[in-house]
């Protein structure tokens, strides 16, 4: 089963899924022992807890879809639009750069569309020119967003459990530290997921711009 999934859903689905049930079985050890797959065959039990693992993943994946766009609420809007306006930063995109994007979106769809529509017709221009790095950003970017809502999850169960589940019995210290170790990471993933982000929106701006400036089969170059 495990050499039929590829290289997205082991990063994506699988592991996710796998650390949310290993996390609730530690959280909550009296469910865990009342779904135990123990008295089944060794091979059963590996195909159970792996297609749980996997559904597991698709939940947490299908929530970090959903929620979305309160992600990007906390980037102060969405990256894809803002890019266009402001730009990304000096690192990333500067505004001048945005800028001068921009306007050869507009003159290619010879009109001043809004911004969300400029970018997703630099979407659809970039993906018919054939960029791997594209899709590849694409998926980078959504894999966070499932770290991002799984270290999420892991904060609140954790918190749950400290009071009414299977942690009760932990000292205040090693409360405080599993919670400031969750808050870090839930911090740590926000801001690689955004990061993620920037660099799949600055790939689609600059492929778009590339492939709009250059020259097409009708146009005659000359040389002196």
């Amino acid at each position: 089963m495990i050499e039929k999934l590829d290289f997205y859903d082991l990063l994506g689905v699988l592991i996710p899924g796998t650390v949310f049930m290993c996390l609730g079985a530690v959280c909550y050890p009296t469910i865990a022992i009342k779904l135990e797959v123990a008295k089944f065959p060794e091979a059963f039990s590996v195909i159970a807890l792996t297609s749980a693992a996997l559904f597991c993943g698709q939940v947490i994946q299908s929530l970090a879809s959903l929620v979305e766009p309160l992600i990007e609420k906390t980037w102060g809007g969405r990256i894809s639009e803002k890019a266009l306006t402001h730009g990304l930063g000096e690192r990333y995109l500067p505004k001048d750069s945005a800028t001068r994007i921009s306007k050869r979106l507009s003159e290619a769809i010879k009109e001043e569309g809004s911004q969300r529509s400029k970018f997703l017709f630099a979407l659809q221009l970039s993906e018919t020119g054939g960029n791997p790095r594209i899709a590849r950003f694409n998926a980078l970017y959504a894999h966070f967003r499932v770290l991002f809502v799984l270290s999420l999850t892991v904060f609140i169960m954790l918190s749950h459990a400290f009071i009414w589940g299977g942690l009760r019995a932990w000292n205040c210290s090693d409360k405080i530290g599993m919670s400031l170790l969750a808050a870090a990471l839930m911090a740590l993933f926000w801001n690689r997921t955004r990061q993620r982000a920037i660099y799949y929106v600055r790939e689609v701006l600059l492929t778009a711009e590339r492939l709009l400036n250059a020259p097409t089969p009708n146009q005659t170059i000359h040389h002196d």
